[in-house]
């Protein structure tokens, strides 16, 4: 486990972003993985996030990123416990509208970069896995070859999910939209998550690679700026035994699962995630 820093938001800035031509594909056969967890202090979801990756895909590495919360030693501690979880925090608390949640997709990529990781997968802290999934998402990937993968929102009506993303992270960063998010984060303005990301991965869906592009044509329906993943399920109020997600699933049903996986957890430390 090694304790990285984030938020420091070092000047990585990119050449020129122009293919002479267009590649066959855009990711390589089988793409590697890697899983980045947004919080702001929440212990017990995030000791489940650690538990659901032990069982369910224990080979794949995975960033804790805090946003600057009084919980980074027991959260820097936790991730000490489970073998190949790494911890950061951000070096000041974000405001309240949407930008800690982004200095997370950012940290995430940073530390996908340095660990020469193909698809960095962010999931919220309160969006708990209980199935297996990385065989599902490589196979849409190689399938696909897009550079996004999310889904829509039935539920609410929203064009994009932001508690479980994937990116492509070299395509976000050649595009210079790892840039685009340092720079959102330090303006500090309030961000709508889910629209703003949205924006960036239709940026990131054109001209991928003749795969993609063939992708794309035989399904018009998908044109939405990215790669429709099931793991979310159709909206964030449809029961979904995939996953643990607050909309749907109340704080009975996370110490449900906690109590079941042998964490030791009351309902009580359930209710607020911000507290513990």
């Amino acid at each position: 486990m090694t304790l990285r820093r984030g938020l420091s938001f070092g000047a990585r800035r990119i050449g020129d972003s122009v293919r002479d031509k267009v590649p066959e594909r855009l990711l390589p056969d089988p793409p590697t993985l890697g899983v980045v967890i947004g919080t702001y202090a929440s212990v017990p979801y995030v000791h489940l996030q650690l538990e659901a990756r032990q069982r369910l895909y224990p080979q794949i590495p995975l960033l804790v990123h805090d946003d600057h919360s009084h919980q980074q030693e027991r959260l820097a501690d936790l991730c000490k416990e489970y073998p190949g979880t790494e911890f950061e925090s951000n070096s000041y608390r974000m405001p309240r509208n949407g930008l800690g949640d982004l200095t997370a997709f950012l940290g995430g990529a940073l530390w996908a970069e340095d660990r020469k990781i193909d698809l960095l997968v962010k999931m919220s802290r309160r969006f708990i896995p209980l199935v297996p999934w990385t065989f599902g998402l490589v196979h849409l990937a190689q399938k696909s070859q897009g550079a996004t993968y999310t889904h829509t929102d039935a539920s609410y009506g929203l064009g994009f999910r932001s508690e479980c993303v994937a990116l492509h992270v070299a395509t976000w960063r050649r595009l210079g939209l790892l840039d685009d998010i340092r720079d959102k984060c330090l303006t500090h303005d309030e961000q709508f998550v889910e629209g703003y990301m949205h924006g960036l991965a239709g940026r990131a869906s054109t001209g991928l690679c003749q795969i993609h592009n063939q992708w794309a044509d035989d399904h018009p329906e998908e044109n939405q700026g990215f790669v429709s993943w099931n793991l979310l399920g159709a909206g964030r109020l449809a029961p979904d035994p995939q996953a643990l997600w607050h909309d749907r699933d109340a704080p009975e049903r996370y110490h449900a699962q906690a109590v079941s996986w042998g964490l030791p957890y009351s309902l009580a430390d359930f209710q607020n995630p911000n507290a513990v």
